[in-house]
């Protein structure tokens, strides 16, 4: 069921437009068509930046994160800890 909209132009033309229709274009994830290709390959390019680059930001810096907590508690630390 596709919902419809009716306006009325100035000069009394009744325009009824289908909203389903003006949305965009739809085509799946998986479809053929040259647009839906560069869609999936913007997305991928995209996703598979965002993925590379969140690993490689884990990878640098849990390291140095282990590396100063290696050796805790060395001493005890007399104080207030505020969170």
């Amino acid at each position: 069921m596709a919902s419809q909209t009716t306006t009325t132009t100035a000069d009394g033309v009744v325009d009824a437009k289908d909203k389903s229709k003006s949305v965009g274009p739809r085509f799946g994830f998986l479809d053929k068509s040259s647009e839906a290709i560069e869609s999936r390959a913007t997305y991928f390019k995209m996703v598979g930046g965002v993925t590379v680059m969140l690993i490689l930001i884990l990878y640098s810096l849990f390291p140095i994160f282990w590396g100063g907590i290696w050796k805790t508690p060395v001493r005890n630390i007399h104080g207030w800890i505020v969170v």
